[in-house]
């Protein structure tokens, strides 16, 4: 049997906390709408939470870290001294601590608000802790003006999921590891004014394929408590139900299809290439570029050397030059003295040129020509000794 709550129950006003916990206390005032106040007692500590058609507008109690000033050190807004300060200026002046603060100039009045909220939220929210007590409604109670209300459903869900005790969710959430749960049909409006943590929302897709409770925790990577926590919280607020008293949901997705054999490289038949991925093909054609780059750079480095091997001046090559110079030059004075081919040679040059026998043209014999030019042209091209003589040729391919 579940706990009992005010809006099953409206006449109980009263209860203890280890009957009654406190999510179950605040979902039963949200959903009853109830306007009022409802006083927590612990030991020695209470607090007496202030509520507006359902929603917690806000807290007063004895607990000293529940104050305002005392919140606000915290935050690293005031020191230990202020807050101290203000709370005795607030009683010798008859004022609340907070409209000190803005008179002072230490808030604006929208720091001030968002302040008063998440101090609220954290005495809240603090209430979660108090696994035994007692409870009680009080009745009507005015609220404060201006102030903030609190998203009940959040406030379930947050407490739920870390604050509670173990042994509280436990006892108010008996179910075993493989029990197996589903989104309920009329869940959307809850879920709708709720903000989901990433774990809140894995879980939720992963219910829909409604797996048990321990297998649950492992696909969302949870403790096996912490999740827990999460599916008692949403099935407090109606968001999950057994899996037994969920309608039928859609048909089971087909099993991933077994995936098939990648294909040889090379077919047996044909010996043609099976066609790669995208990504690997496109890797292939970047690397036959870069080597077919590297060999255009390569074969034009050979051609270039060779080149300039072949084009090099030697000692022979620079020889040969000054002998066809020389003889040009002598063939050009003769025709400039008028001499008559017909009759004969007309040098010296000319006698070793209609000879066919192959001779030396040494340079004492030829005007003009010494070995100390040729030996200067050797010296020049870098290479062999320097030439004191050389073979000339003809167009009979004799040499002079």
């Amino acid at each position: 049997m579940g706990p009992v709550t005010m809006d099953a129950a409206p006449e109980i006003t009263q209860g203890s906390l280890a009957e009654t916990p406190v999510p179950a206390l605040l979902l039963g005032v949200w959903r009853a709408g109830r306007s009022g106040a409802l006083e927590l007692k612990r030991h020695q500590r209470w607090r007496r939470l202030v509520f507006d058609r359902g929603a917690a507008v806000a807290c007063t109690s004895n607990v000293a870290d529940d104050s305002l000033p005392r919140h606000l050190v915290g935050a690293g807004v005031l020191t230990d001294a202020e807050a101290t300060s203000l709370l005795a200026a607030a009683v010798t002046r008859g004022k609340r601590p907070e409209e000190l603060l803005v008179e002072k100039g230490v808030l604006t009045a929208e720091t001030l608000a968002q302040k008063l909220q998440s101090n609220l939220a954290r005495a809240l929210l603090d209430c979660f802790t108090w696994g035994d007590g007692t409870w009680q409604w009080l009745g009507d109670a005015a609220p404060p003006e201006g102030a903030a209300r609190v998203n009940p459903a959040q406030l379930i869900l947050t407490g739920v999921a870390g604050f509670t005790p173990d042994e509280v969710v436990q006892a108010a959430f008996p179910v075993p590891d493989t029990a197996r749960f589903a989104i309920a049909p009329d869940a959307g409006a809850v879920l709708g004014e709720l903000t989901l943590s990433a774990r809140e929302a894995a879980l939720l897709v992963n219910l829909e394929a409604r797996p048990p409770l321990a297998e649950l925790a492992r696909a969302v990577k949870l403790p096996l408590a912490d999740a827990r926590r999460r599916l008692y919280g949403l099935s407090l607020l109606g968001a999950i139900v057994p899996a037994d008293e969920a309608p039928p949901g859609p048909p089971p997705a087909p099993p991933p299809s077994i995936p098939r054999p990648a294909a040889p490289l090379h077919d047996g038949a044909t010996q043609r290439m099976a066609p790669l991925p995208k990504r690997l093909h496109q890797s292939a054609i970047r690397r036959r570029r870069r080597i077919a780059a590297a060999a255009a750079v390569a074969s034009i480095a050979a051609l270039a050397a060779v080149t300039f091997v072949l084009s090099r001046p030697t000692p022979r090559r620079i020889a040969r030059q000054v002998v066809q110079e020389h003889l040009v030059q002598h063939v050009a004075d003769d025709v400039r003295a008028g001499r008559s081919l017909a009759a004969g040679p007309v040098s010296d040059i000319g006698r070793r040129h209609a000879s066919s026998r192959p001779r030396t043209c040494s340079p004492a014999r030829m005007p003009g020509f010494t070995a100390a030019r040729v030996g200067r042209a050797g010296r020049a091209a870098g290479r062999g000794r320097p030439i004191g003589s050389a073979r000339c040729y003809s167009s009979h391919d004799n040499s002079y």
